[in-house]
């Protein structure tokens, strides 16, 4: 990028950065506005739907040895990229897994994720658990920080996780 380049770039940005500030000036006289008219104005918490126990139970444990390790590493508050390295897959590769096993599980996002399914997670039996899933209940603190590389060598569970039989052919 050439200096008259960046200097037009510069000077868009300042310009959009004005274009903010004013906006921001005019959205704080209009709240102000409202509070000398008598109007309150109250931020919209996003509504988490909680669903039945018993229902909430049979969709965890139909999930994947897959879908159980992105639900424990969306557990413990990894972004979509750090899975995305964890799990050697592309991050709309990684949004797409997760749509997926919201559907699966008939939630809307990590929200009703936690709501519904961190308790069932931490309530679960630990060899309970290990025998139904084929990892451990706290596979993503033990084994969630490693790359894809670092994982191969040295998580047990790796083949469980992020290798796919397909028709009889294992693929990773």
């Amino acid at each position: 990028m050439n200096l008259s380049e960046l200097t037009d770039q510069i000077l868009r940005l300042t310009n959009r950065l004005e274009d903010l500030e004013k906006a921001n000036r005019d959205l704080g006289s209009r709240v102000s506005q409202l509070e000398g008219l008598g109007v309150e104005h109250r931020v919209a918490m996003p509504v988490v739907r909680i669903l039945d126990v018993a229902k909430a139970k049979t969709l965890f444990w139909m999930c994947t040895p897959r879908q159980h390790a992105m639900i424990q590493l969306v557990l413990s508050g990894f972004s979509n990229l750090e899975i995305a390295d964890r799990l050697d897959s592309t991050v709309p590769s990684i949004k797409t897994r997760f749509r997926h096993l919201c559907g699966r599980l008939s939630i809307k996002g990590r929200a009703e994720l936690e709501a519904n399914f961190k308790s069932l997670l931490e309530a679960a039996d630990d060899e309970e658990y290990q025998s139904s899933t084929r990892i451990p209940k706290n596979w993503s603190v033990e084994y969630g920080k490693l790359t894809f590389k670092q994982a191969k060598k040295k998580d047990p569970y790796f083949k469980d996780i992020c290798e796919t039989n397909y028709r009889g052919a294992t693929m990773s």
